[in-house]
Order: structure tokens, then sequence, then C-alpha cells
């Protein structure tokens, strides 16, 4: 009897301790499912979305790295469930409505189940705009203390590329600066480094996302001088020479400027004039500095400081005279014989021609330094049988005198050999 209690009352005991076993299990769960915790994921990704959306893009968007501590909220069992890969953060630029630096907020997207409450980075700031390149002109400036001028300038190169954010270089220009000091030769080169500044207010350009492809330029400075050289007379007739004449100027000489070595090479500039042309010995005329230089030195790079200034000229020759000659036979040739000697060609008679020129030098003159010259080919039969006239090229012999413009024919017998 007492054998059974005793059994009894032990199977009570287990039935009561496994039932508050579950009760506490029970309570356990409960608490562990409904009780708030926090965790912290480590080294979630930020990134960039909205680009392009208003125009704008962010400087370095491709190597742009970012990742930010997440502490999260939430169960327990939420909380285990998830890791940090199941979060996702990122900065939207899709707002900004101007170009710069601008801080924008770091959003969290949390798994279902948990909430961010709060991450180690709040704030990012970006630089945000329109991303381009262009060709910027090369301007050269110079400082130098020289007793020539600097004149022509040549550089390796005229344009330079640059890229950067559309605000900056979209106002901005390129530059080089070099001071020289004092120089001598007849060029000097040199190289140096080509900046950015904005072209309006001049200041210096540092933005770190604005590149220049090429960083240097040679550069050549040609000096130039100044020379001034007389005004002469040169005539082109052939009938007197420039000293004979009288030669009136406005100016005594023109000044120049150009190249040393191109002006080593100037001594005067010529006013040219065809004497045969004038009208009563004398011709009055003008023409410009600029001009003169044209028709003197036209590849010379040479160029007149005051290249409109009109320059009044007077030229007055001498007496001419006129004087006819008698050309002897030995001094008149047929050319162009028929090859073999199949004909005898003879000069019939002496030629007389006139000749006009300054009074002594026709005076002086000797016939028998004329030529006259007949192209066999260009004779033409009379009417008297095998004689023959042609035209006469005529060579004085003698810069001095001219021959006048009338037309003088030789008279030929032209007979089988």
């Amino acid at each position: 009897m007492k054998k059974e209690e005793s059994g009894r009352k032990g199977k009570i005991l287990i039935f009561v301790a496994a039932l508050f076993g579950a009760l506490l299990l029970w309570l356990y769960a409960i608490g562990y499912d409904t009780e708030i915790d926090e965790q912290t994921f480590a080294g979630i990704p930020v990134e960039i979305i909205g680009m392009h959306s208003n125009g704008y893009t962010v400087a370095e968007a491709e190597s742009f790295s970012q990742s930010i501590d997440v502490r999260a909220s939430g169960t327990r069992a939420a909380l285990n469930a998830v890791d940090a890969g199941d979060f996702s953060a990122y900065v939207d630029i899709s707002t900004v409505d101007k170009p710069g630096l601008v801080t924008l907020p770091v959003m969290v997207v949390a798994p279902g189940g948990v909430t961010a409450a709060s991450s180690s980075v709040a704030n990012i700031t970006l630089y945000v705009d329109v991303f381009t390149s262009r060709n910027i002109n090369v301007q050269i400036e110079k400082t130098y203390s020289s007793a020539y001028e600097i004149g022509e300038t040549v550089q390796s190169l005229y344009t330079v590329r640059v890229n950067g954010p559309e605000s900056v270089i979209g106002s901005a220009e390129a530059y080089c600066s070099f001071a020289l000091g004092d120089i001598s030769g007849e060029s000097v080169r040199v190289s140096g480094e080509i900046r950015l500044r904005n072209a309006e207010t001049k200041a210096e350009i540092s933005n770190p996302y604005v590149t220049v492809e090429t960083g240097t330029v040679d550069v050549t400075f040609v000096l130039y001088g100044r020379k001034t050289v007389p005004v002469r007379l040169a005539l082109t007739g052939g009938v007197w020479r420039a000293e004979d004449a009288q030669f009136l100027s406005s100016v005594p000489g023109v000044e120049l400027r150009g190249p040393l070595s191109a002006l080593e090479q100037v001594q005067s500039l010529s006013v040219r004039c065809d004497e045969t042309l004038f009208t009563d010995n004398r011709l009055n005329g003008s023409v410009t500095a600029g001009e003169l230089l044209e028709q003197n030195l036209p590849e010379s790079g040479l160029s007149a400081v005051d290249p409109d200034a009109e320059i009044s000229y007077s030229v007055v020759l001498p007496e001419v005279r006129y004087r006819k000659v008698t050309v002897p036979v030995s001094r008149i040739s047929v050319y162009n014989l028929p090859t073999g000697g199949a004909v005898k060609v003879n000069v019939l008679r002496a030629v007389e021609v006139t000749v006009f020129g300054p009074a002594d030098a026709v005076r002086a003159y000797d016939a028998t330094d004329m030529t006259i010259l007949v192209d066999y080919n260009t004779l033409e039969p009379q009417a008297t049988e095998n004689e023959f006239l042609g035209t006469a090229e005529i060579s004085t012999g003698s810069s001095a005198v001219c021959v006048d413009g009338s037309t003088y024919t030789v008279a030929v017998r032209v007979t089988a050999a």
C-alpha cells in the first residue's frame, strides 16, 4: 500500500516538473521573438543614383567607393535572419539643380523585419557637374627688356585639349607667361607650363577635376628691329641712268620693321619708272610706303611701320636728242639659213636707223656698235628677182641710247649656192 502511494507521488512530481519546464520554455520563446534588440552591420557599399537625369554626373563616378556601417533594430529572430548583404545604401543626385560641391544624405534601405536606426556616415559631399572637353587657344604672354621688339611668335601648339566640369572650363582660357629679361640674337626659344584661368575675372583655375592633356608649350620668339632706308630712283627703260635724272621725293626714307637678318639685306627702296613712257621728259607720281616695299621686296618678311604713308615723287629727265645713223652691211646678218649650204644670202645695202637718248650719249654713239639680225624664215619676196625683204631686229649695243619705234627692213639677195 505504501509502495503504490510512493510511486503515484513520483509520477506527479515528474509531471509537474515537465509542465513547469514547458512553461519556462514558452515564456522564453515569447520574450525572444518579441523583444526589440539592435545590431551593427558593417561594410555596406554606397551607390550613386540619379546621374544624367538632370544632365549632371559625379566627378570620378567610376572610381567612387564608399562603405558605411548600419545600426539596425528588430527582434532577435529578425536580426539573426539577415546579414550586411541584405542592406543597401545610396545617394540620389537627381534633385541637384546647380553644379559644384553638394552634400547629400545617405539613404539606407533595410530588409523586411528590421529597421535602420543609424549609419556611420549620414551625409556625403560630391562634386556634381556636366563633364566635357574643349579645345582652348593657348595665349602667349611675355615681358622683356631689349633694344629690339619681338615680332613673330612660333608655338609648338596653338590649342590644347582641356577636360573637366563644364561650369569651369566653359569660361576658361589657356595661357603661358614668359619673363625673358634682356635678349639678343635672331631669336630665343623657351618652354613653359600651360595654365588655366577664368577669361573674365583672370582668376587662376585650380579645380582638381580639370585636366590639361598637354602641360607645356615650346615657343620661339623672333626678334624684330627697325631701320630707315632711303628712297631712290630706278629707271627701267634702258635709255637713261638714274644718276642722270633729277629725282625729288616727299620723304627721304621709309622706316621698316622685321627680322634682323632681313633688315640687314635692305639698303634702299627704289621707285621704278620706265623713262620711255614719260611725257616731256617729266613724271610726277605717288606710292604708299607699303606698296613701295611690296614692289621691291615682296617676300622679305618685312613691313613698313606706316604702310599707308604716301610718298610723292618727281622725276625730270635730261634733254633728249635724236640722231640718224647708218648701219653698214658688215653689221647686218641673216640667221636660220637652210642647212647644207643650199643658198647664198647677200645683204644689198646699209640701213639708216634713228636712235635717241641723252644728248651726250647720242652724240658719242658709234653706229658700228649696232647689230641688225634678220630671220631667214620671215623673208618676203619682192618684184625684183631674187630680192627679199626682212624685218630688222636691232640691238644698239649700248645702254645709253635706244632705237625709236619705227619698223626697219633689210634688203637681201638669195641665190642658189
